[in-house]
């Protein structure tokens, strides 16, 4: 099925979101993966008068965890809406280059291109435990530039966020939605007290699968000190990525 999941909202409050999830009973280890991605396109908001045409207006959430009010890991970017008066080219059964123009206007790749780099949530939750933070009810934030992100194109001004205890290794839930992140307070907060907006969110995927092997050891030695004594000892490594025959790619070792 090629079709996008449409999100809209209308009146959409300052710091308000409005969000759909998907539920996954057995759950999803991520652990294995390096990226999350998604194809993002923006419309309803378009304002030549502001920057970049409004960008800042409006943004992408994405939240997994085991809880979307508790217990979770948050991505934000802000999303480029297209020109509502871009004349898209009538369809053609020859396809051409048209067809391509249209389609990056239509998705922006470049400006709203999801790349969730996943690494950046463990390097999330070293950083607030450095910074003693105790309370775990509290999102905890940061700008995704700021970590350790290098080589990988990320959308400007994503932020991600943490807030109870996740684990990559533990995601039954995945929630998408629209966030308002005007300001009432700030003059120069970007946005509006009361967004219409609607995302077009296409091809959510994991890419970058850690394919290197593992293996593990057992040795056991027995040493018998004439009749006076028996040493028994044992040892057993498993390096990451290590599964037997039957496993799941979910339940291979990680450390």
């Amino acid at each position: 099925n090629e079709q996008s999941i449409v999100l809209g909202v209308e009146n959409l409050g300052p710091g308000e979101i409005q969000m759909v999830k998907k539920v996954y009973p057995g759950g999803l280890n991520l652990l294995n993966y390096s990226n999350m991605r998604m194809f993002v396109h923006g419309e309803g908001y378009y304002d030549q008068t502001k920057t970049n045409n409004g960008r800042a207006s409006a943004e992408l959430v994405v939240r997994m965890g085991t809880d979307l009010n508790a217990n979770y890991y948050e991505y934000r970017q802000p999303v480029s809406p297209s020109d509502p008066e871009f004349p898209l080219s009538a369809y053609s059964t020859e396809g051409g280059g048209e067809l391509e123009i249209d389609a990056e206007e239509v998705w922006l790749y470049d400006q709203n291109s999801m790349n969730m780099v996943l690494s950046a949530f463990n390097q999330l939750k070293q950083i607030r435990d450095q910074q003693g933070v105790s309370d775990l009810t509290q999102r905890f934030e940061q700008q995704l530039s700021t970590l350790s992100v290098d080589g990988e194109e990320i959308a400007e001004g994503a932020v991600v966020s943490i807030k109870g205890n996740p684990s990559l290794g533990r995601v039954s839930e995945i929630g998408m939605g629209i966030y308002n992140p005007h300001d009432p307070s700030d003059i120069n907060s970007p946005g509006s007290p009361s967004l219409n907006a609607e995302f077009w969110l296409n091809e959510l995927r994991v890419s970058g699968f850690d394919n290197e092997k593992g293996w593990k050891a057992n040795a056991n030695a027995n040493f018998k000190f004439a009749d006076f004594a028996t040493f028994n000892s044992n040892f057993s490594r498993t390096t990451t990525g290590f599964g037997g025959l039957e496993s799941r790619l979910g339940s291979r070792s990680v450390s």
